[in-house]
């Protein structure tokens, strides 16, 4: 049950009627408060759950794969800051663009994460062709689907052909 008031104009006021409620918003703790805190929440998280994971490595009767904690960290590093670098604001006149680019560097994760695990030629093809897409992205905007095809698609399609012919 609203609180009822005046405001500075001498009219009613309810307090808490400015909030619609709609069957489709999630009901959330603090609301937009919350949201400068989440990060640190999230990094105080993942720092203390690889605390416990050190102190209690000594009970698990197998190692600490540092494949694992390698593959966890490229993860990480993904979609925390290409993801968000990248694709950026769906309302800015290069957003397909992006978007696209965005596209092209997943698989290229798959091939670092497979060069982790695997081969390190397959993380190294994964690591250049994703730095040659966000070179193209950010510095040769005019120019990306030129410079797409030239530095991304092309050397792709070539490692390929090494990695299957050549590598065994």
């Amino acid at each position: 049950m609203p609180l009822n008031g005046t405001d500075s104009k001498g009219g009613v006021c309810q307090v808490g009627a400015d909030r619609r409620e709609s069957p489709g918003r999630p009901i959330t703790l603090l609301g937009n408060r919350a949201m400068p805190c989440m990060n640190g929440l999230c990094l105080i998280g993942l720092a203390s759950s690889f605390l416990i994971g050190f102190i209690q490595s000594g009970q698990i009767r197998a190692p600490l794969d540092r494949r694992f904690l390698a593959t966890l960290g490229a993860l990480i590093l993904f979609g925390y800051f290409v993801w968000p670098i990248v694709l950026g604001s769906p309302h800015r006149s290069d957003a397909f663009i992006r978007l696209f680019a965005y596209y092209a560097l997943v698989p290229m994760q798959v091939y670092v994460i497979a060069g982790i695990w695997f081969d390190n030629c397959l993380l190294w093809i994964g690591a250049l062709i994703s730095l040659s897409i966000l070179l193209g992205l950010f510095f040769f905007s005019a120019i990306f689907w030129i410079w797409f095809a030239a530095f991304a698609a092309i050397p792709l399609l070539l490692s390929g052909f090494y990695v299957r012919y050549f590598m065994r």
